[in-house]
């Protein structure tokens, strides 16, 4: 029944942290495939909730390969956590472009899978990933799709995410307008106090910076650095390094 299914979830999911914190990586994965399959033999209203543990399974791929395996091996991408992770995002992004409806939305794998191409520097993987997920967020106005606030902190990662990837690819101007478009939405959608919008400011001061665009990055700097006391603490230590880099031109990390 259902509730049987909610009460074994919350346990064989506690269970699941107590194997992954040992690295007993296995187990947990066989606990997960026991548990998807349950989910799915519900249907719906199970069908969220099986996208939920196919994403939260990716991401014990990814634990497992930086926990197991040498990044720059030659056979690297043979490994069976990278083969399994990206099938399992895949599948997630092919069914967001199935199923692009209120019912079955869900942002995070389209951000885990850009993440993870993005930090293993698979380039011709990332840029095609980047186009199906634009298509994707143009046509949300065709599908009536409204974000919920929830939703709409996942899309700001996701749209900055996408931002950071272009700029990575060499491809600035395109990651000029996402970084512009993410500054802009993100004031309408939480304020311009909020410690969102400081977020995006920083962003793409630092992008300019990067860009060797003093000119466009000072006036964000210091945008930023007005903004931060009223969302940083007081002793928190990006404050300094804003100050510093409006003294030096140079952002320490």
């Amino acid at each position: 029944s259902e509730d049987t299914f909610c009460n074994t979830q919350n346990i064989v999911l506690g269970l699941i942290q107590i194997f992954q914190s040992q690295g007993e990586y296995k187990r947990a994965e066989q606990e997960y495939s026991t548990l998807i399959a349950k989910a799915e033999a519900l249907k719906e209203p199970y069908q969220k909730t099986c996208i939920g543990l196919k994403h939260d399974l990716s991401h014990l791929y990814i634990h497992w390969i930086w926990h197991e395996h040498k990044i720059d091996s030659d056979d690297f991408e043979m490994t069976m956590p990278y083969l399994r992770a990206e099938r399992s995002l895949l599948e997630l992004v092919e069914y967001s472009e199935r199923y692009w409806d209120l019912r079955t939305i869900d942002i995070c794998p389209l951000e885990t899978l850009r993440a993870h191409y993005h930090r293993l520097e698979e380039y011709d993987k990332l840029e095609k990933l980047l186009v199906r997920i634009e298509n994707l967020l143009a046509s949300a106005p065709k599908h009536h799709i409204i974000f919920t606030e929830e939703s709409k902190e996942k899309l700001f990662d996701l749209k900055s995410g996408i931002a950071r990837s272009y700029a990575k690819l060499q491809r600035h101007d395109v990651a000029e307008w996402w970084f512009m478009h993410v500054k802009e939405t993100v004031e309408a959608d939480f304020g311009p106090e909020s410690y969102l919008a400081y977020k995006s400011v920083l962003q793409t001061a630092l992008f300019y910076l990067n860009q060797g665009q003093w000119e466009e990055a000072e006036p964000l700097f210091k945008n930023a650095f007005a903004r931060a006391d009223k969302v940083l603490e007081e002793d928190d230590p990006v404050k300094a390094r804003i100050a510093g880099c409006l003294k030096t031109r140079r952002f320490e990390a």
